[in-house]
């Protein structure tokens, strides 16, 4: 008669192996959150892209430009914005907002601030020559914006 003793197998509570009890715990988890009323997820609104996005104040489009121009900078969050002033095309169908943003750079310090154009497409003042961004400027950022009451025609 043998007297070995056999160890005990490495399952885990469940009956099952360590892989296979966190999958299951996995899907308990991923169960209960799960929604309880598919319908209501459907009758959520939904954020539109940018090409759809459609803005009617001066306060929103200042918002949606200062979220854009975040984007292309290495830190977000340190982003202080001035002198931000919306240029309506004729009609009112399109905005260009010009401003300036100061943010940190790669080495923690603040770069200075540096205009910038945010319209269908997002300049900022060192992505160009400096002659080349003053035509961009001049050309969409120095005429008087448009008063709300004259988009309403």
């Amino acid at each position: 008669m043998s007297t070995d003793k056999q160890e005990p197998s490495k399952t885990s509570v469940l009956g099952c192996g360590p892989i296979t009890g966190l999958l299951i715990f996995l899907g308990v988890v991923g169960a209960a959150l799960a929604p309880t009323n598919p319908q209501a997820e459907q009758a959520k609104p939904t954020l539109v892209s940018k090409s759809e996005a459609r803005f009617t104040d001066d306060i929103s489009i200042k918002l949606y430009a200062e979220t854009v121009v975040k984007e292309r900078l290495r830190d977000p969050g340190s982003a202080e914005f001035s002198d931000l002033k919306v240029y309506w095309a004729e009609g009112g169908k399109s905005a260009t907002v010009c401003g300036h943003v100061n943010s940190r750079n790669g080495f923690g310090g603040m770069s200075g601030r540096q205009a910038f154009i945010a319209s269908s497409l997002v300049i900022i003042q060192s992505d160009l020559k400096p002659a080349e961004f003053q035509k961009v400027w001049s050309a969409l950022c120095t005429s008087k914006p448009a008063q709300a009451d004259a988009r309403a025609g």
